[in-house]
């Protein structure tokens, strides 16, 4: 990440286009480098952000102190058919470039989940 602001859009379509089927988001694990600033979810077929998680940096020395995640019994839609893109935004205070990264970790329900029978 160069200093300053920096927005990144990452088309993730493809691996969203694994699906089998419309489903429901529940849970999504969050991990980005010093500096972040946001990480979100966008649904680029409707224009709209399904999460976004807001970062908190150490104001006295470098490190992510606080990363907020998504945690829901009901689930957010996620459509087969529709196109997502991460988008992170970074601000790189420092004067020299950063390493950085952005990634979610998205728990879908899995509608063909079938619990195993135990042996008698």
């Amino acid at each position: 990440v160069k200093p300053g602001l920096q927005v990144n859009a990452m088309p993730i379509t493809k691996w969203m286009n694994n699906l089998l089927y419309d489903t429901t988001l529940h849970y999504v694990a969050v991990h980005v480098h010093p500096y972040a600033q946001t990480l979100e979810l966008r649904d680029v077929t409707t224009g709209t952000a399904v999460f976004t998680s807001h970062i908190t940096n150490f104001p006295d020395r470098v490190g992510v102190a606080t990363v907020e995640v998504y945690s829901s019994a009901k689930g957010t839609p996620i459509y087969k058919s529709h196109e997502y893109e991460l988008v992170s935004v970074y601000d790189n205070p420092t004067g020299v470039e950063q390493d950085a990264m952005a990634t979610f970790f998205l728990y879908l329900f899995d509608k063909d989940f079938h619990k195993p029978t135990a042996n008698p």
